[in-house]
This record gives structure tokens, sequence and C-alpha cells, in this order.
């Protein structure tokens, strides 16, 4: 009988393990560390996609960006992937950069009406070339909400 219940043991599978996010605390739980902007930006406790926060992006004097930078995190020829949900308060559109190493891939999206909803965004299957510096731009016209940032190995975003 040990022979048959160890033949059974030796057949079962272990479950994929999940991606590991490379992006330092994605629901802004704490802080808004390793985020910069060239307007302002904030922890909201009040309005977000998972608890206990989001990034708010404010409008100013010009165009809000917020802006994630990271050195040495990804490995030259390896390929990345972006999942990250926006709220906005009035209809626009974004333009959301992936930098892995000295490739950039960019998504533009249609106008998100200012409904009070999240939308996931992502972009997929990005090999890193050149270094391994990781970046994310997120650019709009208006102030908008960020949660769920997340950036993994591999050719599909978890969201």
């Amino acid at each position: 009988m040990s022979g048959v219940v160890a033949g059974l043991i030796g057949s079962v599978k272990s479950a994929p393990s999940a991606p590991v996010n490379l992006v330092t605390n994605p629901s802004f739980t704490t802080n808004t560390n390793d985020w910069f902007t060239f307007s302002s930006i904030s922890r909201d406790t009040t309005v977000f996609r998972s608890a206990p926060a989001s990034l708010l992006s404010e409008a100013g004097d010009s165009d809000p960006l917020a802006y994630y930078y990271k050195t040495n995190l990804l490995t030259v020829g390896q390929t990345y992937s972006l999942s990250l949900w926006i709220r906005t308060f009035t209809t626009q559109s974004f333009t959301i950069h992936l930098d892995a190493g000295a490739t950039r891939q960019t998504l533009t999206t249609a106008e998100q009406s200012s409904a009070a909803s999240w939308t996931n965004y992502k972009i997929e299957n990005v090999t890193c070339t050149g270094n391994g510096t990781l970046q994310i731009y997120i650019g709009c016209l208006y102030s908008a909400y960020i949660d769920d940032v997340s950036v993994v190995l591999g050719a599909t975003a978890v969201p």
C-alpha cells in the first residue's frame, strides 16, 4: 500500500506560485514612497479600490503625472507586464508608459468617463533591454486616483 500512496503523492503536481509584484507598496498601504510627480500626489484613505488607500494625483500648474522609478530591479532579456487601476474625476484619457530598462511600451487610453468606477489598464509582455530599471509613468490632464499597481515577471499581467 505504501507504494500506491507514494505513487499518488508523486503524481500530484503542485500549483504554480503566484507571480511576485515588483512594485513596492502597490496599494499605498503606508505611504507613497517611490512615487513622484510634477504636480501633487498624496495618499487618499477615503477613495480606494482596495483598502486602505489609493494614490491621488492632483491637477496643478502642469499635467499631473504619477511616476514610479526603481533601479537594478529587472533582468535584461526577461519580459514584464503591468496592471493598474485608475478612477477619474472628469472625462479624460491617460497615457501610461512601462519602461523595462531601455524598452518603452505606451498605452494611450480612450476617454474614461467620470463615473464612480475603477478601470483596469494593462501593458503586457515588455522585454527588458539595456539595464534593469523599472519606470512607470501615468499622465493625464486632470486629477485621478491610482491603485493596485502591479508589475510581474512574465507575459501576462495580474489584475
